[in-house]
């Protein structure tokens, strides 16, 4: 049997049985109670924690945000399909943002000449590209930052 790890809260789910069009659309807490030893448990009280600043949703709200990041991220998930979902114009406005990134993208490499290696998949997303990029200067800064102190300690 195949199972799948649920990616929100990492529970084993049977790959068969994992149909999340069936789940309500709310976020509830429930209460039980005992039917006593072996007898399983009844809902008591089942109630909506779906409102701004609930403590359980925000961790709930993050992990989503983590997991359309990672679909962004490896190409699962394009930008104007995760916009569109949410009700938010893509068109024109998008194509501007894609375009400001290839450019940053580009004048980056252009700076950088022979010293970056871009990687395989970083062609096809602008944003991972100029993610990898930016980490990459980060750590070149850190790394001559380091040099220059060691530098003046050795000159002090």
């Amino acid at each position: 049997m195949t199972q799948l790890v649920c990616p929100l809260c990492g529970r084993f789910v049977s790959l068969n049985h994992f149909d999340p069009s069936e789940f309500e659309d709310d976020i509830y807490v429930v209460e039980v109670r005992g039917l006593g030893r072996g007898r399983g448990v009844e809902v008591s009280e089942r109630y909506s924690i779906l409102k701004p600043g609930d403590e359980t949703v925000e961790l709930i709200k993050d992990r989503i945000l983590d997991l359309a990041r990672l679909l962004l991220e490896n190409g699962c998930l394009r930008p104007e399909e995760a916009l569109s979902e949410l009700g938010i114009e893509t068109g024109e406005e998008l194509s501007q943002i894609y375009e400001t990134i290839t450019g940053l993208v580009r004048a980056i490499d252009e700076a950088l000449g022979e010293e970056y290696e871009p990687k395989e998949d970083e062609e096809e997303h602008p944003l991972k590209a100029l993610k990898e990029r930016i980490k990459y200067l980060i750590e070149e800064h850190e790394a001559l930052s380091a040099e220059v102190e060691q530098h003046e300690r050795e000159h002090e």
